[in-house]
């Protein structure tokens, strides 16, 4: 056998060998402890819990049931996530890695930059979700706040500045939406809209309304403003205007939200009202714009 043949199955042989032990003797539960402790240092006080974690082929991470938590409460449940760093990249130096999973039986996909001085850090973010069941996530409820429901779908991009902070962008459509107000829930019900549309930004703690437009079988209309975000979310800030257009067999019930002295007062026809909110989102007040 010449000398170059032998190296050929030299060759084959350790790549044989080196499939083996990272496929077959994987030290996933190590990997998966390693990586749950790094995430909680860079983003406490969160946890990051996976069932399974294995290597797939092209290079990549394939994670089953990944669970971000808050202390012992589930925040987001992931079915499947599978992450494929971006190679030409990595030997560089830089983490930049594509994803794409399922949750609450809808899709998602997307690419996370990390910095280069910190692989903790995403540096930027682009995420497109699909027909997610919102209602089955399992999110921190937080005391007064609408319940909302429906599918949801669009995407958003993060990006990560040294002065001003992280910036977010966000264009996401929900369909067959229900909101719930739990304080008025009794008297009102919820809710229910065919379409919801949302073009928003964040930045320097600040919530922007470009566009928000609903539509549904009790009322349509639109929202426009701001809200200044504080912790609890509940003393967050509003300065919002509402476009509104009310069916009228749903008024007498809405009064239970928006007082009907100031819809009878509004001097609108045709069920269509102009109102500003302020206040905080815990406890919201409305005033007649004109």
């Amino acid at each position: 056998m010449t000398t170059f043949k032998i190296r050929i199955l030299y060759t084959l042989y350790a790549l044989f060998a080196a499939v083996f032990f990272l496929f077959f003797l994987f030290p996933s539960e190590n990997i998966k402890k390693a990586a749950g402790d790094r995430f909680e240092r860079a983003y406490p006080p969160y946890q990051l819990r996976m069932e399974a974690l294995r290597l797939t082929l092209p290079p990549g991470i394939h994670i089953t049931g990944a669970t971000l938590m808050d202390k012992s409460e589930a925040l987001v449940n992931v079915t499947q996530l599978k992450l494929l760093p971006k190679l030409s990249r990595l030997i560089r130096g830089q983490l930049s890695v594509q994803f794409h999973g399922n949750a609450y039986e809808g899709v998602f996909n997307g690419d996370v930059d990390c910095r280069k001085s910190s692989w903790d850090q995403a540096e930027k973010l682009a995420l497109n979700v699909e027909r997610l069941k919102i209602k089955q996530a399992a999110v921190k409820a937080i005391e007064g706040s609408p319940v909302v429901s429906g599918l949801l779908g669009g995407n958003l991009t993060y990006s990560q500045a040294e002065k001003t902070g992280g910036a977010l962008d966000a264009s996401l459509s929900l369909l067959d939406a229900t909101l719930g107000l739990p304080a008025l829930s009794a008297q009102m019900g919820d809710i229910t809209f065919s379409k919801v549309e949302v073009t928003f930004s964040v930045e320097r703690e600040t919530l922007n309304f470009r566009q928000f437009v609903f539509t549904g079988p009790q009322m349509e209309g639109a929202i426009t403003g701001t809200v200044r975000l504080f912790d609890p979310v509940s003393k967050s800030n509003l300065n919002l205007q509402l476009d509104i257009s009310i069916r009228p067999e749903y008024q007498e019930k809405l009064s239970q939200l928006i007082p009907l002295v100031l819809l009878q007062n509004s001097n609108s026809n045709q069920n269509r009202y102009k109102l500003r909110i302020f206040g905080t989102l815990g406890t919201p007040s409305f005033s007649i714009t004109r």
